[in-house]
């Protein structure tokens, strides 16, 4: 016949199964790893991505050796000058045409291109720090009083990220410049997304497409807005962006 445990006998045996689950909980808490020193996945640019980024580089003169070390630097999460708002290093100014083109060389080696219409000759289109950005392809029609551009292309490029959209504008003579029409907003990017878009009349002479932006490489800031703005006057017509 078993023998009945005692009060103390009970206690001091839940006691030894206490210590014997606590102590395999102990153990599974030391082996298993934690979810923080998981490696970050690494992101990288499909051949795609690379040869629109090298061509983006050899279209302003930036030389291959150059463009393969932006490249590299992105994939490791440094951010080109051009990106966080440095100063340019060299600015070459072009007339081609009816265009304006302002190439700006960052101490990295990234650059910034800015192309808007040479509205007149006499006057430069761009000022301040430039951004790869245009605002052309307009067609013009021309009254006494009236100066009508038609479906305009306004947009900044990055390499990176490229935000576009169409737009028609006037001047009106002793009256001012106004934008009447705005349609066709459109992007790319590489190595991200573009989400929530925006296109926006925030002024008679300004219109902004604004978006959330998600870029998949390590250093870059996890959801903040994107935005470019086509901005119009009497004199010229430009773009700008943060």
């Amino acid at each position: 016949m078993a023998r009945s445990l005692s009060g103390s006998d009970r206690i001091r045996n839940a006691c030894k199964f206490l210590g014997t689950v606590l102590a395999a909980t102990l153990a599974i808490t030391i082996v298993a790893p934690s979810p923080a020193s998981a490696e970050t996945p690494q992101i990288g640019l499909d051949q795609s991505d690379r040869q629109q980024l090298h061509d983006f580089f050899a279209q302003y003169g930036v030389d291959p050796g150059t463009a393969d070390t932006l490249i590299e630097s992105l994939e490791a999460g440094e951010a080109w000058d051009s990106l966080t708002g440095a100063s340019p290093v060299s600015t070459e100014i072009q007339r081609q045409e009816n265009q304006v083109v302002d190439i700006s060389t960052y101490e990295d080696g990234s650059i910034a291109v800015s192309v808007v219409p040479d509205l007149h000759p006499e006057v430069s289109a761009t000022s301040g720090h430039a951004t790869p950005q245009s605002v052309s392809g307009c067609t013009l029609r021309s009254t006494p009083s009236i100066d009508y551009y038609d479906q305009c292309l306004a947009r900044v490029d990055l390499g990176v990220i490229m935000m576009g959209f169409y737009m028609d504008f006037q001047r009106v003579y002793l009256q001012g410049a106004q934008i009447t029409r705005y349609w066709g907003h459109h992007h790319r990017v590489i190595g991200g997304a573009l989400s929530s878009h925006r296109l926006e009349q925030w002024s008679p002479t300004q219109v902004r497409y604004s978006a959330d932006v998600s870029l998949a490489f390590e250093g870059f800031p996890v959801g903040w807005t994107a935005w470019m703005q086509a901005n119009v006057s009497m004199t010229h017509a430009w773009t700008t962006n943060n």
